[in-house]
């Protein structure tokens, strides 16, 4: 206790001089690891923690500034604050915080222009993002540092595989894989035609399917190897998805319709109908149905007989998000003028309404499905209790512009979002504390057109174990 008490700060200063500073995070962990939850020990690593985090930015480029401005602008209640107020330089006579304890903001990176996609990796060690200026970006989620990765001149998609190992980007003509830790170009899959639209990773990560015009193809993420290829639409492919449990795939192209193909075999086994200018659709948890969204209504379909079971209507302007609840029962949905909606998946019957003041713009569930969050054009994010109240438990106020794509942790303890102010935020889901900004942004974030909501998870293990570490002891 004696060095931490005494020479912490010093320690952070010679790390940064020796550009090692990064280690200082892996050495509190385990310190924090190795003591008693209540231990002196174990509260002032805890502590420290979040200092480094919160300063990762000034401690790296201005050591100095760790006697001064980490200290200033850490909340009252820090413990590396209290021990180390007295070495401020004697001119600070002010040391007042306005926060009292810490916020559930960790920290903040950006792009330089609009994001269009993100993903976080199943270590929750970097969050991958991609950008209208066709950048990929890797991010280090304990440092807020990154790398970007080469792209071709007319990118169109990327996708994180499940498993974190490779990053997959789609242009007109080629499909390039990286090693989503390194950021090493790993090969090029030259395709014989153009007008790429969409990529996705197989849920066991083993198989990748793209769309270029009006065909699907699958290859082998390891080899890139060509294994089949989808026909069928009459209109170009514009997006796809996995079944949960990999056996087959929804496709949507421009004629209107939305397919399911067999993985294994590739043959076409439904075609649902015409679809109203069907945008997106989601798979139900089991597999068995599909629920997809029009402009201004939602078709829920029975995969088995590609007939459509139910058709929920009466918005009165499009329609920004729609998807099952974790047990299939319920069907969320989110509009730009009508707020948010609740139906029953069985018989279709409108349940609540949760209203938003301005335009919904993002919607999310928790994966336990007890929780919504919402963002909208007022720059506001608003968390929903799913199964009480027509009102919302928090209203998070951070952002500066338009609020467009919002998504939980796996645990349902943090939401990510991302903003027109280009950044994305970190947020603790019960308090509502902001935690972390990311930020390297020059142009705002917006969604693709195909599908509103750029913030996606793969998997219920995207998420930053070391933030969720930490919110859940504060």
């Amino acid at each position: 206790m004696v060095f931490l008490h005494k020479k912490f700060l010093e320690w952070l200063e010679c790390l940064s001089l020796l550009k090692r500073l990064p280690l200082a995070f892996d050495g509190l962990k385990a310190l924090e690891n190795l003591a008693e939850d209540r231990h002196p020990v174990s509260i002032f690593a805890r502590d420290a923690k979040r200092f480094f985090l919160r300063h990762y930015h000034i401690l790296e480029n201005w050591p100095l500034q760790a006697y001064s401005s980490a200290i200033i602008f850490s909340p009252q209640s820090c413990v590396v604050r209290t021990n180390y107020v007295d070495k401020m330089p004697g001119w600070l006579v002010k040391t007042a915080s306005k926060e009292k304890t810490w916020t559930a903001l960790i920290q903040e990176i950006g792009h330089t222009s609009r994001v269009t996609e993100l993903a976080i990796s199943p270590d929750c060690k970097r969050i991958v993002s991609r950008c209208i200026d066709r950048n990929i970006k890797l991010w280090n989620t304990v440092t807020g540092d990154h790398q970007t990765l080469g792209y071709p001149e007319n990118f169109r998609a990327m996708a994180l595989s499940p498993d974190g190992k490779q990053i997959v980007s789609i242009s007109d003509k080629n499909i390039k894989l990286w090693d989503a830790v390194t950021g090493r170009h790993q090969r090029t899959i030259v395709c014989p035609s153009d007008f790429a639209s969409a990529v996705a990773f197989s849920p066991d990560s083993r198989q990748i399917a793209s769309s270029f015009n009006k065909n699907i193809r699958l290859w082998d993420a390891v080899t890139g190897e060509h294994q089949k290829t989808l026909t069928g639409h009459s209109g170009s492919v514009c997006s796809m998805s996995f079944s949960p449990n990999g056996e087959q795939i929804v496709s949507r192209s421009g004629d209107e319709s939305f397919k399911i193909w067999d993985v294994a075999t590739g043959d076409h086994q439904q075609t649902l109908g015409y679809c109203d200018a069907g945008l997106a659709a989601a798979f139900s948890p089991n597999g068995k149905q599909l629920v997809s969204r029009s402009y201004k209504s939602i078709t829920l379909w029975d995969i088995a007989t590609g007939h459509d079971q139910k058709i929920m209507g009466g918005y009165s302007d499009g329609l920004s998000r729609v998807t099952f609840t974790p047990d299939g029962k319920q069907i969320v949905s989110s509009s730009y003028e009508d707020g948010i909606i609740i139906w029953d998946a069985a018989t279709g019957n409108h349940q609540k309404t949760l209203g938003h003041a301005e335009c919904v713009t993002a919607m999310a569930l928790s994966f336990d499905g007890k929780l919504i969050v919402s963002g909208s054009d007022n720059e506001t994010i608003k968390i929903w209790d799913a199964t009480l109240s027509d009102d919302y438990k928090k209203k998070l106020i951070y952002h500066s512009a338009s609020v467009v794509a919002v998504a939980f942790s796996p645990n349902g303890k943090q939401i990510v979002s991302s903003s027109e102010d280009n950044t994305i935020k970190l947020w603790d889901a019960a308090t509502g504390d902001y935690q972390k900004t990311l930020e390297g942004l020059t142009k705002n974030i917006k969604a693709k057109p195909f599908e509103r909501d750029p913030l996606w998870v793969n998997d219920k293990k995207l998420w930053n174990s070391m933030i969720d570490e930490d919110t859940k002891r504060h």
